[in-house]
């Protein structure tokens, strides 16, 4: 009998099926047996499961999201909305829930049709967040129609 069968047979007739290890304790030092680049040791400090390459489910290795200074167990990493891997995706920064500075989140951002990575996306001169502060409308840069862009207009509410 190899020693992991051993080891479940044991766990198993003392009763604690339920409470089976989440870890090989037979793992090597410094072995990656789920081939996600971070060694046992490291993944048991991380809080990241060393059978599963990607603990989070994000789309990213584990060993991937430690070099880019991500948390390989929290698919969104900044709590924004957006899980990490989307934020590649988007080129934003998946440490920073505003990538652009605008006040928005890039989640929100992402539902609303304006781009996370753009304070200004309808290039008007005024940043998406205020924008919507003042009830205009960010994906258009002249919300009252009136030829003059919101940034250059005395009242963009209002036809000039």
């Amino acid at each position: 009998m190899s020693p992991r069968a051993l080891l479940l047979a044991l766990t198993l007739a003392a009763g604690c099926g339920e409470q089976l290890l989440e870890h090989d304790p037979l793992a090597e030092p410094g072995s990656d047996e789920d081939k996600d680049g971070l060694a046992f040791e490291a993944e048991l400090d991380l809080g990241t499961d060393p059978g599963d390459p990607d603990s989070d489910g994000d789309g990213l290795l584990d060993g991937a999201e430690v070099e880019q200074e991500t948390d390989p167990a929290d698919a969104d990493t900044d709590h924004d909305g957006l899980g990490d891997l989307v934020e590649q995706r988007f080129g934003t920064d998946p440490r920073n829930p505003d990538s652009d500075g605008d006040t928005l989140t890039d989640g929100f951002e992402v539902s609303q049709g304006t781009e996370p990575g753009r304070a200004d996306t309808d290039y008007d001169g005024i940043e998406d967040g205020l924008e919507l502060a003042l009830g205009l409308d960010p994906l258009d840069s002249d919300s009252d129609d009136d030829g003059m862009l919101d940034g250059e207009d005395p009242d963009p509410r209002q036809p000039s």
